[in-house]
């Protein structure tokens, strides 16, 4: 028979939980199932089941770490600047105390140079008087100036003020003369509209009566001319008429004469308003030019005082901006001065603090685990003299990035070294990192690996603090770490490989009935170990019987090959 994959490569558990449920087999008859199968008497079918129990479940995450120190600092002068070692009072081993000598720096090159600073300091002093002193006399060069321009600009403001007056009476006159002239142009344009009306209303009745006489004129004529071919009768008749025509003739040119009278009349007083209108016209022309030219001389007499405001106002602002400028240029040198003698201050302050540093002092109580300064050598690297507590000591490791999401604080952590032997020891995770802290790599067996092979992965430092303390334990000591992810008690629990997955997604394993058929039976799940998976929900109960998975081929005979002697079993 074949052995499956998941059983190959946990043998040694199988091994055990199959001897387990043969001895439950011998003493309770349920264990192996041997039936007939339909196909031949002869042959026997092999079932191996396990028992369904309740146990505690853990589900973990193993990890190897290191022992380190709950507290270490790495001592190294903060001076601005790399200077020779002098002396060195500590070696690895020494126990020390939180401010104990560590070890001092030649400084020596370091107080050469700040004589000469000094010195610079004391001549710059001196030029920044010389600067002050010659930003006073500037500051009173500048109000003197610019009172003066602010006088000429107030004087030239004033003419400009006083033609401005003058302008606006001119164009108060001009205003007064253009209404009189207005008023004159409109009576006569009165004058020259009823004239006109009586002009063209004679001029239409002369036109009449000239229309009328004409056409009687005709009228005779034709009536003159029809008596000459008439009959002394019609002659009679026609000379009738003839002589009314005549008689209304005479009287029209009558009336005509008396019309042409009044025509020459009413002609002559057109003429007249008509010339007085022309002429009134033209006086209003004028005013109005007159006015125009007054509002101009008005407007620019404005405009002169407006600039000569503006004029006054550019003087006062470039008299206060000079004085301003200039009172700067004073505050200027005066706070210069200052910030000179304040950075002269500080910097002696600094320098003062630079050589308090020539001595390096332990920063906590503990065992000196490292020295790298040596006399006469100028050490410019860290971690020149470590100290670490080696009587408070935790383990930390470098978790995959596949599994640090699985990690958090306050997690339980069972620990294993060399040292300690069997014994486990206990503790809680206290920190996880949430930066990568380097890069390992992953081999084709999914092993974590330091060497360079495959694609470069993510690690992530997890602290994990102890319950207790351990004199066996020693900085650098190789820790064997189990993280407890998670756990559940007296749950029910099935071997992960019985269980089986139906189309429809749904869960079951296979029972083995006291009667020696088998039936399916569905279950929910929880937690997976890396062999158990819990059982939440389902019909499935404690002491069921469930049938291995692949541990039935028809022959009557099961066989789990490849153990070694400690774990091997065979059924028959």
């Amino acid at each position: 028979m074949k052995i499956p994959e998941f059983l190959k490569s946990h043998k040694k558990a199988i091994a055990g939980a199959l001897a387990a449920v043969l001895v439950v087999s011998a003493a309770g008859g349920f264990g192996v199932a041997k039936t007939m199968g339909a196909q031949s008497t002869e042959e026997e079918v092999a079932t191996v089941t396990i028992p369904v129990t309740k146990q505690n479940l853990e589900k973990t995450l193993n990890a190897t770490g290191t022992i380190i120190s709950c507290e270490e600092s790495s001592v190294t002068a903060n001076t601005t600047e790399s200077y020779p070692v002098a002396e060195v009072y500590v070696k690895v081993g020494d126990v020390v105390k939180k401010g104990d000598a560590l070890y001092k720096l030649d400084m020596s090159s370091f107080e050469e140079e700040l004589e000469y600073k000094k010195k610079a300091a004391e001549l710059d002093a001196q030029s920044k008087a010389l600067e002050k002193a010659e930003a006073d006399r500037q500051y009173s060069e500048a109000q003197k100036n610019g009172q003066n321009e602010i006088n000429e600009a107030n004087n030239n403001l004033t003419q400009a003020q006083s033609d401005a007056q003058n302008a606006a009476w001119a164009q108060q006159s001009a205003t007064g003369n253009l209404d009189g002239l207005k008023n004159k142009e409109k009576e006569a344009k009165k004058s020259f509209e009823k004239s006109e009306k009586a002009y063209n209303k004679i001029a239409g009745k002369v036109e009449d009566v000239k229309k009328s006489i004409s056409t009687l004129t005709g009228e005779i004529d034709d009536l003159k001319s029809k008596a000459k071919d008439a009959s002394e009768d019609d002659k009679a008749t026609i000379q009738d008429k003839i002589s009314k025509k005549e008689s209304e003739l005479a009287e029209l040119n009558s009336k005509a004469q008396e019309l042409n009278t009044e025509y020459e009349t009413a002609k002559a007083d057109y003429d007249k308003c008509s010339q007085d209108y022309e002429q009134a016209t033209a006086s209003r022309t004028e005013g109005e030019q007159a006015l125009a030219d007054a509002n101009e001389a008005a407007s620019t007499a404005a405009k002169s005082v407006a600039s000569a405001e503006n004029s006054v106002k550019t003087a006062s602002d470039s008299a206060n901006s000079s004085v301003a400028s200039q009172a700067n240029a004073v505050k200027s040198a005066e706070v210069s001065a200052q910030t000179e003698a304040l950075t002269k201050e500080q910097e002696e302050k600094k320098n003062a603090r630079e050589l308090e540093k020539a001595t390096v002092y332990a920063t906590q109580d503990g065992t000196v685990t490292n020295v790298n300064v040596k006399v006469g050598n100028t050490y410019t690297g860290t971690d020149a003299v470590v100290i670490d507590d080696v009587n408070n000591l935790k383990a930390t490791a470098d978790i995959d990035e596949a599994q640090i999401s699985n990690v958090k604080t306050g997690q339980r952590v069972q620990i294993k070294t060399d040292a300690t032997g069997d014994e486990i020891l206990q503790g809680t995770v206290s920190f996880v990192s949430p930066t990568p802290t380097k890069n390992s790599s992953t081999n084709s067996e999914g092993e974590s690996s330091t060497a360079s092979v495959s694609k470069s992965r993510a690690t992530y430092r997890v602290d994990v603090d102890l319950d207790s303390a351990n004199e066996t334990l020693r900085l650098g000591m190789t820790a064997k770490m189990t993280f407890i992810l998670e756990s559940s008690e007296e749950a029910l629990a099935v071997p992960s490989a019985d269980i089986m997955t139906a189309e429809d997604g749904s869960k079951y394993v296979t029972v083995l009935n006291d009667d020696g058929t088998t039936e399916d039976v569905y279950v929910e799940t929880g937690m997976e170990t890396d062999f158990y998976t819990e059982i939440t929900g389902g019909s499935l109960t404690e002491g069921m019987n469930v049938v291995e998975s692949g541990y039935s081929d028809g022959t009557g005979d099961a066989m789990v090959d490849g153990m070694d002697a400690d774990g091997g079993i065979v059924i028959e």
